[in-house]
């Protein structure tokens, strides 16, 4: 990436005034930080990425305070987290989704660290 256009992204990411969504699909372009090594198991890597872009304009949103400082950037992260839950339908069925991150670093935004990003559906539960 040139350097013009991660000074664009950038902007973008660090702008509180623009849309969640879209400060998170600049922040994954930038850089993230993806837990996959979960207990439940994340969605992999390459599907959150297919699945950020593909988030309803109809999520619902959550901010709480940071509670844990582990990963790559716990201690230099925002202090809240964002939640967010919504719903995609494959064919016939519906899945719900949660995501769960924070961006990096705390007054200079660079990128951002998904904790959590499962779904549930009628026989699995995962959040």
């Amino acid at each position: 990436m040139d350097d013009e256009v991660r000074a664009s992204r950038l902007k973008i990411l660090q702008d509180t005034n623009n849309d969640l969504l879209v400060r998170l699909r600049v922040a994954v372009l930038l850089e993230l930080d993806y837990w996959e090594n979960r207990d439940p198991p994340n969605i992999p890597r390459e599907q959150f990425k297919i699945l950020v872009n593909n988030i309803p304009g109809n999520y619902q949103l959550s901010w709480k305070k940071r509670d844990s400082e582990k990963g790559l950037y716990g201690k230099t992260g925002e202090a809240s987290v964002f939640e967010i839950k919504f719903e995609r339908r494959f064919g016939r069925n519906n899945r719900r989704y949660y995501i769960k991150g924070y961006f990096f670093e705390e007054n200079d935004l660079k990128g951002v660290c998904i904790q959590s990003c499962r779904f549930e559906s009628a026989n699995l539960r995962l959040i």
